[in-house]
């Protein structure tokens, strides 16, 4: 009897046990298909940072090329002339303003004599007072070398604007340290391109200075202090310049890239937080929800028809059985 109550019992199992296997081949099918969709996200977002990067760190680029360009044709206007003639030129400070205006993004030409008082400048005319001498653009310039200086962001002593000046040392004929010629840049270049691209998730931009990681344009630009370079970022930049590399990414709460702007100090990075990400596939995620549920309540229903089926037909053959065995028992007695 208890081999038998087994056997009925079988195909009831066979069921259920079928079912459980529907169910659970939909679930980790869609757990697999979650993990794959997360995954392609992020590996896309990766990507995107990357090739943004590249993009990002070309287009500012120009502005410094344009500084360059501008610097040099700033100080050949005001050629061998002395600080005090210079200083006393309206005609002079009145190409600078027009040299300024012809180019674009750049806002004014400021030029400091040896001692780091400011001589001329196209920002007006008479020239307001400024001494830069505590300035880090004019300590660099007192040192030997042409190489474009790019300082930290700063307030203008004169212009009370935020900005950062792209500078180069003056020289007489025979090398002596004449002073400093500067250029001050709008950030709107950087900002006004950034926010025009379709970038992705919390995407955000810094352009910053190398060594000390000092930002001098950011987008989105939050009223927040604390936004910094984070360490990982820091790390991976120090290991690709020690590398002799321009480029790289890096990961964290953040991940993204960074590219060196041409040959200068300056870095460019994007970055994403997988938090963004993460929601953004848990939204997709909640759109594809209910399929997977209901081919899973589909198994579900279709087991427990066939489970009640299973045991109905487990009950019917019983009670047969028991009908021929009292059928058995019957014609035993009647012989």
């Amino acid at each position: 009897m208890e081999v038998a109550t087994k056997l009925r019992r079988r195909p009831t199992r066979i069921a259920a046990l079928t079912g459980g296997l529907g169910v659970a081949l939909v679930a980790v099918t869609s757990v697999i298909a979650g993990i794959g969709e997360y995954e392609r996200r992020s590996a896309a977002a990766s990507m995107e940072a990357a090739t943004e990067a590249h993009f990002l760190a070309d287009h500012a680029d120009r502005l410094f090329e344009v500084s360059e360009i501008g610097l040099t044709a700033a100080t050949n206007l005001l050629g061998e002339q002395s600080w005090d003639a210079v200083s006393g030129s309206q005609v002079t400070q009145q190409q600078l303003r027009r040299l300024a205006d012809a180019m674009p993004y750049i806002e004014d030409f400021w030029f400091n004599d040896e001692r780091g008082l400011l001589r001329i400048t196209s920002f007006g005319f008479p020239t307001p007072f400024s001494d830069a001498s505590d300035r880090a653009s004019f300590i660099a310039a007192r040192q030997p070398g042409h190489d474009l200086f790019i300082g930290d962001l700063i307030v203008g002593k004169v212009t009370k604007r935020p900005t950062f000046l792209v500078s180069r040392r003056l020289e007489t004929a025979d090398g002596t340290f004449r002073g400093m010629a500067s250029v001050t840049a709008d950030l709107a270049y950087f900002t006004d391109y950034w926010k025009d691209l379709s970038l992705s998730y919390d995407s955000r931009v810094m352009l910053f200075r190398a060594g000390n990681f000092g930002i001098l344009a950011r987008y989105p630009d939050v009223d927040d202090d604390v936004v910094t370079i984070g360490t990982t970022a820091q790390r991976a930049i120090g290991a690709a310049v020690a590398a002799g590399s321009a480029a790289g990414s890096y990961s964290g709460d953040r991940f993204g890239s960074f590219e060196q702007v041409g040959h200068l100090p300056l870095y460019i990075s994007l970055d994403i937080s997988r938090q963004a990400v993460f929601d953004s596939w848990k939204a997709w995620a909640w759109t594809r929800a209910p399929l997977p549920i209901l081919a899973a309540l589909g198994f579900v229903a279709v087991t427990l028809f066939a489970v009640r089926q299973a045991r109905a037909e487990a009950r019917d053959k019983l009670e047969l059985e028991r009908a021929q065995v009292a059928l058995r028992l019957a014609n035993e007695e009647l012989r």
